[in-house]
């Protein structure tokens, strides 16, 4: 046995996925913001500012932190 949805139903529906999907977006950009900034180069950053799409990949930011000396 289907329940069946009237128009009223599937607009209320749609409204729900609607907002579901803006609040995961925003919750899902700063962390891909943040793996991206992690692989941008430090001068350009500091030129332009934050970009979804680094204008140029880097990892030197990945060699610092592999480089450092871990006090025990």
């Amino acid at each position: 046995m289907k329940i069946r949805m009237g128009s009223g139903d599937k607009a209320f529906l749609t409204f729900v996925y609607i907002v579901l999907i803006i609040i995961a977006v925003i919750c899902i950009y700063p962390l891909v913001l943040t793996i991206t900034t992690s692989f941008s180069d430090e001068k350009l950053l500091a030129q332009h500012g934050f970009r979804l799409i680094p204008l140029q990949w880097s990892l030197d930011t990945y060699n610092y932190v592999s480089s450092m000396k871990v006090r025990g």
